[in-house]
């Protein structure tokens, strides 16, 4: 439950008066009233924030509990399902919802403290009526016919690395224009404007972004082609369902991104190795079914934009991806932190130049990406084929994929510190270079050309050695 729902609970009806970080409302304050002097963000942070204008309350869904509720820190933390992880309340170390504690506070029970790993319990999503999913389908097919026929946003999209190929699997749509529906006609409650005439369903031009859970549409995303003042980039279109979507949740190992397109082209790049789950923003959290498939994981790359930042009100320099990545971390033990080597995420990443294939393989664990233990089989295997040139070799696509892990994952574990940044940043060709080659072991292992596989791969770590040598003279 969000700090909205808790207002609307207490017969208080927020209106929304801005798309203003995700959606602003306002409404007269719970404790000292007023009209609308009660600002609330219902999907900043993990259940909303708020700030009252008048009184100066302000906070998070914990605050709001406590301020006006009356609930003990530890209640407020049980009642919304989280652990405690503050370092500045003066009672961490005694609340039962803290790192150290293990008593009542103030007369209010809350649940102990769990292992690392399953501390925290999420909460059940929220899944979209069927009216609105059967008008959200809609509109997902009428912009999917737009976009294949609007060249400059299928060359956007190949640019982020989503060719048409993608495109077509994913079902990305287009809005050319601004597009206005009738809430009520996709199952959305009545919504007044200040002058009491109702508003509108907002559909924003941009790239149209579906995402289904079990084989039914549960989100959708636009990605505004403008946006002015403080908007962000990606609406989440209203009726939506709020649970994190996990793609390919068949996989053994999951990267955690940002952006919901980073989502889509590391799935495109990798998605026989690993799975994705675009959170929309750093600060989401995923509810029980997500957090299942996570669970079970063997491994999960926390890839959050690193994009440290000047905070406005205290001139403090933050990182929000990098804090976010802390609770991931906290929660899931198989968790770790592997961002991009240039670039704030992936998206950016694979613009200048990075394999994302390489590099989700380099933070794969072993058990999932080497088999021989640092074996250099290449030469031995070639070796083997010069003996037996009379007759076609046999392709073993299992034995070419765990070759092609091993021979990855040996060469990233020599790379040097800060050798793919510097090279991205002094020597684009080489990048570019040793991207052709990467294509080009892929091409090899689609065709099942055993020959050609093992001697372009040869190529390709010995090109690779060769560029880390040259950064480290450098």
């Amino acid at each position: 439950m969000n700090i909205l729902q808790m207002v609307e609970q207490k017969g208080i009806t927020p209106k929304r008066v801005s798309s203003n970080k995700g959606g602003e409302y306002h409404s007269s304050c719970p404790a000292c009233g007023g009209g609308d002097r009660f600002h609330i963000w219902p999907t900043q942070g993990e259940d909303g924030s708020f700030w009252c204008r008048n009184c100066d309350k302000a906070g998070d869904a914990v605050a709001y509990l406590r301020l006006y509720e009356g609930m003990a820190c530890s209640a407020a933390h049980a009642t919304l399902g989280r652990v405690c992880t503050s370092s500045t309340c003066s009672k961490i170390g005694r609340c039962r919802q803290g790192a150290g504690g293990a008593r009542r506070e103030d007369g209010n029970t809350a649940a102990p403290v769990q292992h690392r790993g399953q501390k925290w319990t999420p909460s059940q999503a929220q899944a979209p009526e069927s009216l609105w999913r059967e008008h959200a389908e809609k509109l997902v097919a009428s912009a999917h016919k737009a976009l294949l026929a609007s060249p400059d946003s299928l060359a956007y999209l190949a640019a982020r690395g989503l060719p048409l190929e993608a495109v077509k699997r994913y079902s990305l749509g287009w809005l050319g224009k601004d597009n206005y529906r009738t809430r009520e006609a996709w199952g959305l409650p009545t919504e007044l404007k200040a002058n009491g005439k109702s508003k509108k369903l907002y559909l924003p031009a941009g790239i149209v972004i579906p995402f289904h859970i079990e084989g039914q549409l549960h989100r959708l995303r636009i990605r505004r082609d403008v946006v002015t003042g403080d908007e962000p980039r990606y609406y989440w279109v209203p009726g939506s369902g709020n649970d994190v979507v996990v793609i390919n949740p068949d996989a053994r190992a999951f990267v955690v991104v940002e952006s919901d397109l980073d989502g889509l082209m590391v799935d495109h790049a990798a998605g026989d190795l690993v799975g994705s789950v675009p959170l929309g923003t750093c600060s989401a959290k995923p509810k029980e079914l997500a957090v299942q498939i996570l669970r079970n994981s063997l491994a999960i790359l926390v890839a959050l934009d690193f994009e440290p930042r000047q905070n406005k009100q205290t001139g403090r320099i933050e990182n929000p991806g990098g804090q976010a990545t802390k609770w991931w971390l906290s929660n899931f033990p198989q968790a770790r932190r592997w961002p991009t080597p240039v670039a704030k995420d992936p998206g950016e990443a694979y613009q200048v130049g990075v394999d994302i294939r390489t590099w989700v393989v380099a933070g794969l664990p072993p058990v999932m990406t080497m088999q021989s233990r640092g074996t250099h089989r290449v030469p031995q295997m070639l070796e083997c084929l010069e003996l037996k040139r009379s007759t076609k070799p046999v392709f073993d696509q299992t034995e070419m994929q765990i070759l092609i892990n091993d021979t990855f994952s040996r060469v990233f574990s020599q790379a040097p510190k800060g050798a793919l940044e510097w090279l991205a940043q002094h020597c684009k060709d080489v990048v570019k270079h040793l991207s052709g080659i990467g294509r080009e072991v892929d091409a090899a292992f689609e065709t099942e050309d055993t020959s050609r596989l093992l001697r372009t791969l040869e190529r390709w770590e010995k090109q690779h050695l060769s560029a880390w040598e040259r950064h480290e003279k450098q």
